[in-house]
């Protein structure tokens, strides 16, 4: 497996179970409390491509970072946008 494979599987899957857990323990009725796991899910796929296509590493870590980052921003803009 190779190194962009095998770190977004592993982290896509922690986001996953972060999202499931917290959703299931604080008993949230909202979708919104599980956007880790959607966000998970997408690094699991990403990760299951390049497993597959060991030739689109580049672009598949290119792809991740630019998920991770919009991840980042969009959880940024929330806390910006709720002031102190």
């Amino acid at each position: 497996m190779t190194d962009v494979a095998e770190k977004s599987i592993l982290s896509g899957g922690v986001l996953v179970v972060v999202g499931v857990v917290v959703t299931l323990l604080s008993d949230s009725g909202s979708v919104t409390s599980l956007i880790p796991a959607f966000v998970g899910i997408v690094f699991v796929a990403i990760g299951f491509v390049a497993r597959a296509k060991p030739d689109l590493n580049k672009h598949l870590m290119h792809v991740a970072a630019a998920v991770a980052l919009l991840a980042i921003l969009g959880s940024l803009g929330s806390a910006v946008g709720r002031g102190s």
